[in-house]
């Protein structure tokens, strides 16, 4: 069967079948897959489980400490938190790693934000180490451990 037959598939027996307990969104950052799409799955009032495909992927959960339609969140997922590209190749390299943060967002249609801290992978260090022995120029400075911030919209 054709993969975006089988896409069009789940999402339609999901947003059909779970409509209550599942969104959508568009958006950037981790949750996003850096830029990409992002799916919620509501497990029960307090927690999500969550993933997001794009430029990158990850996957994880979310912490709902107060039971309103506007949600403050807490949020721990694993998945692409750095994109590196050498100046002479088109290929880009994709490291994942742990990254924790605090949010805000609807339960249904709406705006999500999340600040976001990006624990970097210590072969993504590696690898940065390793391209500038080699002689390459690493726009960006050293990785580092950072905050960062997530934007999208869900329906």
């Amino acid at each position: 069967m054709n993969k975006n037959y089988l896409v069009a598939l789940l999402i339609f027996i999901s947003s059909n079948v779970l409509a209550d307990d599942l969104s959508f969104g568009l958006g950037l950052g981790v949750p996003y897959g850096l830029f990409g799409v992002n799916m919620n799955y509501k497990l029960n009032d307090t927690f999500d489980a969550t993933a997001g495909i794009g430029v990158g992927y990850g996957a994880g959960v979310r912490y709902h400490p107060i039971s309103t339609n506007e949600k403050v969140r807490l949020t721990a997922f694993y998945g692409t938190n750095m994109l590196l590209k050498k100046s002479t190749s088109s290929t880009v390299e994709r490291f994942n790693g742990i990254n924790i943060g605090i949010g805000y967002g609807a339960l249904s249609d709406g705006w999500d934000v999340d600040l976001i801290y990006v624990f970097i992978s210590q072969e993504a260090k590696d690898r940065v180490a390793e391209l500038k022995s080699q002689g390459y120029i690493v726009e960006g400075g050293e990785p580092e451990n950072q905050f960062t911030l997530s934007v999208g919209y869900h329906w």
